[in-house]
């Protein structure tokens, strides 16, 4: 049994180090796919005494969140998502009602997402660009 066993450990050491190949990384798209929960929008910090703001993104395509007051659902290209492109259609959204505040910041947010044309990963976190700006970030929930 355990020259068998050496053996195994032998070949699986000279599969993980013999190609003189350089490895490909795994494409990142698929990483965009997930929760994710607002830290930044439009260049300004956010933090959040209740539930943060959110953005799920399935790999079919399928958006939803929770916008501040209201939860939003609908749909993108998922071949888009893949290739960095974001371009999310009409929202459907519960219509509670909040304090004004608040219902201005959802505004902001869910334009933000409206607008939004690209979607990257930088260091770890999910950005969402409008031309040249950043105009929301999130960090993993999952």
């Amino acid at each position: 049994m355990l020259p068998r066993l050496l053996v195994l450990l032998c070949l699986s050491a000279l599969a993980a180090c013999g190609s003189s190949q350089p490895r490909e990384e795994p494409s990142p798209a698929p990483r965009v796919f997930g929760q994710w929960e607002l830290v930044e929008l439009n260049g300004q910090a956010m933090a959040f005494d209740d539930r943060a703001p959110s953005l799920a993104l399935a790999p079919d395509g399928k958006v939803a969140g929770f916008a501040g007051i209201n939860r939003f659902t609908g749909q993108a290209d998922s071949q888009d998502l893949r290739e960095g492109r974001f371009a999310v259609g009409a929202l459907a959204m519960t219509k509670m009602a909040g304090s004004a505040e608040l219902m201005a910041f959802e505004r902001r947010y869910l334009t933000a997402l409206e607008s939004a044309e690209r979607i990257q990963l930088r260091d770890g976190m999910l950005e969402l660009w409008s031309a040249s700006a950043c105009v929301a970030r999130f960090a993993s929930s999952n």
